[in-house]
């Protein structure tokens, strides 16, 4: 069955991810995302879980907005890893708007 394109409207959260490749990952509905491409101003990812999974689920985005899903996931929504993400990119923040005292 070939999965359907839906345009979707809304903001969805980037985070950098350390990794050997420098990557960066998108949550989008309790999901998360790795891109895999830029073309024309537009960023094509693919579900984390696609080698894993085999999940069918990919996304367009232009700058931070969804313009485009298609496929449906078939695992379960990755809650626990956003959350972790969330947290550390907060604490990170954190970290960095702390400024050493200037003697």
């Amino acid at each position: 069955m070939l999965a359907e394109s839906r345009v979707v409207a809304g903001e969805a959260y980037v985070f950098p991810v350390d990794s050997s490749r420098g990557g960066i990952q998108l949550a989008l509905e309790n999901y998360l995302f790795s891109r895999n491409r830029q073309q024309n101003g537009r960023s094509f990812w693919r579900c984390i879980e696609y080698h894993r999974s085999r999940c069918s689920a990919r996304c367009t985005t232009v700058d931070t907005t969804v313009v485009a899903t298609s496929g449906e996931h078939n695992h379960e929504p990755h809650k626990d890893k956003i959350s972790f993400l969330k947290t550390r990119v907060f604490m990170e923040s954190l970290s960095h708007s702390r400024a050493s005292p200037s003697w």
